[in-house]
């Protein structure tokens, strides 16, 4: 039996996690009808000029793109119910070790890290990042759709996708320790200022209201300090990211241009591939942006 709280609770969503991945198949299928629908309409609506099949293709790829939408938000709402559940798992013994910890010798910061840690996690597990974690498992498929377009988009989409990775290596440790200092700069400014409402009085009594101020700047510029320095940490790799992601997908275009005049693919494959490259690099995208949720 696993006396771990936290994995105790996470065992208990397996079936729910479960439904989130049985979602994320059907959306990322369903995230094919881009690529389908542009090699449709180049290679089959363009030569027969046929209106009743670009109205039959429109039609279907519209039900697609609406089918997709509606599970991608059943996914979302269920992962916030997840988040929700373990938190109802975990903050009464979270609470608990607040009350506990600072008869054993811990600091106020100390004590309310568990109620941080717990507010943290239901937090992601509500977000936009755990969505990349079910999504990646289909970044092989999209790569695969690639080569078979022609090997060349396929490798591109690879080396692409290696590149990304990198990035995600990068970030992981470019981002470990400024995170951690930030979650405990902020504890400690939580704390204390409930600190000094609870002695409100007491501190004007003794008229060390200046000092407590002069504190309280002092930790809160600590604060800003470790919150700026992850920010811009985050936020320039993650601008990389995108960065290389977009001129991943312009790239690919090249390339499919440049096969497309050797006749070696057609145009609607020129742009299915730049499609299915991206829909391939957007969950590595999506874990380098919420990496602070997953350290």
């Amino acid at each position: 039996m696993d006396k771990n709280p936290v994995h105790s609770a996470l065992k208990r969503q397996i079936p729910n996690f479960l439904s989130v991945g049985v979602f994320s198949a059907f959306i990322n299928l369903l995230m094919l009808t881009g690529s389908i629908y542009m090699l449709q309409i180049y290679d089959r609506v363009l030569s027969s000029r046929s209106v009743e099949t670009l109205v039959a293709l429109t039609l279907l790829a519209i039900a697609a793109f609406c089918l997709q939408g509606a599970l991608d938000g059943f996914r979302v709402r269920i992962l916030s119910r997840i988040g929700a559940l373990i938190d109802d798992a975990l903050s009464p013994l979270a609470f608990r070790a607040a009350t506990l910890l600072p008869l054993r010798g811990a600091s106020p910061a100390e004590a309310m890290q568990p109620v941080s840690d717990t507010d943290t996690l239901r937090a992601f597990l509500g977000g936009a990042g755990p969505t990349a974690l079910f999504d990646m498992p289909f970044t092989p498929i999209f790569m695969a759709g690639c080569f078979l377009l022609h090997p060349w988009l396929g490798w591109f989409a690879l080396v692409g996708g290696i590149l990304l990775i990198a990035l995600t290596f990068v970030t992981e440790q470019r981002t470990g320790e400024p995170s951690k200092s930030a979650s405990a700069s902020a504890t400690r400014r939580g704390v204390y200022a409930d600190a000094a409402r609870r002695h409100a009085e007491v501190v004007d009594v003794l008229g060390m209201r200046s000092a407590v101020v002069k504190r309280w700047i002092g930790i809160s510029e600590s604060f800003r300090s470790n919150v700026l320095a992850l920010s811009d940490i985050q936020s320039g790799l993650g601008a990389i990211a995108r960065m290389v992601r977009v001129m991943l997908q312009s790239a690919v275009l090249g390339l499919g241009a440049y096969l497309a005049i050797q006749h070696e693919v057609s145009g609607g494959a020129m742009i299915a591939a730049s499609i299915l490259t991206s829909r391939a690099l957007a969950p590595i995208e999506t874990a380098i942006e919420h990496w602070k949720g997953f350290t």
